[in-house]
């Protein structure tokens, strides 16, 4: 835009011509990132990426922001499972990206969903890991049969006649064992199943 202006000083008339242009900001900064309402732990406005690490089955938390002036452009959103992106517009057209990083930690929870025998009833809770059960004499260990979550790995061991073991290792590597510990009852009957005559 440009203003002419006419100045008189007596028999002496001068023009001047006045070009005005608005000034444009470059900055392409943000004043603050916030996760879950709070300022983002180590941000500086020129630090462009962070690493926030986030429990194995933690959702995703709020990410927020605040402009440097009115006339910043930001456009932010999840760039896949495990990236944000806050891609930030200074008002001449410049771009500046800001990453966080979700880091899952992996899971050390090692206890089992559900531990039952077949044909044997047992009250399982996920943090008691030893279970006395009686069986009669001569009968083979029944079954084990587990639920487990989806990143544990689970190994069984029948170490003798009277003990099952049930090992579970969680994501990271920590380790729960459970123990059956088998009462072998004689039996009292002294009656034939059956007699046969002839076959």
């Amino acid at each position: 835009e440009t203003a002419i202006i006419y100045v008189t000083n007596g028999n002496y008339k001068a023009q001047y011509s006045i070009t005005l242009s608005e000034v444009v900001n470059k900055n392409c900064s943000l004043k603050n990132i916030l996760v879950d309402g709070a300022t983002l732990t180590g941000f500086k406005p020129e630090q462009l990426t962070y690493t926030l690490d986030l429990a194995a089955e933690a959702a995703i938390p709020e990410i927020g922001f605040e402009k440097m002036y009115a006339k910043q452009g930001v456009y932010a959103g999840m760039m896949n499972a495990s990236n944000y992106s806050l891609l930030v517009r200074a008002e001449n057209g410049d771009t500046t990206r800001y990453i966080i990083h979700f880091n899952r930690l992996l899971s050390d929870d090692a206890n089992l969903i559900n531990l039952q025998l077949q044909d044997i009833n047992i009250a399982f809770t996920p943090t008691t890991y030893e279970y006395h059960v009686s069986v009669a004499e001569g009968y083979d260990l029944p079954n084990i049969l587990v639920e487990k979550r989806p990143d544990q790995n689970v190994a069984l061991h029948s170490l003798s006649d009277i003990e099952q073991q049930v090992i579970v290792t969680a994501a990271s590597g920590k380790t729960n064992i459970y123990r059956i510990l088998y009462n072998r009852q004689k039996s009292s009957n002294a009656l034939l199943k059956d007699i046969l005559i002839g076959g």
